[in-house]
């Protein structure tokens, strides 16, 4: 058995509130560069962003890891349903079309389009 305790599933209106929150740091946070300078202002971006998000939600203390760790499982599911989306199109047969990625608001794609 792990040590580590798992946290408590995250609400909609707080995954809302963290892809709000990343929006405003997104070039930082997104940034593909791995310097030491670079990396030094992602994780600052990180606390910064926990801090907010722990002053606007009184459930659980996140830290900026678990923050973090939050928007990768975003983007993780959020490129699983793009690419579900893909198979879908090219798939044959017939059916109702499946909705749009972009109609979801927690889509990574539909943020990185808008700060691109």
């Amino acid at each position: 058995m792990s040590d580590s305790k798992r946290s408590p599933n995250s609400q909609m209106s707080k995954k809302m509130l963290l892809v709000d929150l990343v929006a405003e740091h997104f070039s930082v946070v997104e940034n593909n560069r791995t310097d030491a300078v670079t990396m030094k202002q992602k994780n600052a971006k990180w606390v910064k962003i926990s801090e907010e998000f722990n002053s606007q939600t009184t459930f659980r203390y996140r830290t900026a890891e678990n923050v973090k760790a939050q928007w990768e499982s975003l983007k993780k599911s959020t490129k699983k349903e793009s690419s579900a989306e893909r198979q879908s199109l090219i798939q044959t047969g017939g059916g109702p079309a499946k909705p749009k990625l972009e109609d979801n608001p927690l889509s990574y794609f539909s943020l990185a389009k808008s700060w691109l």
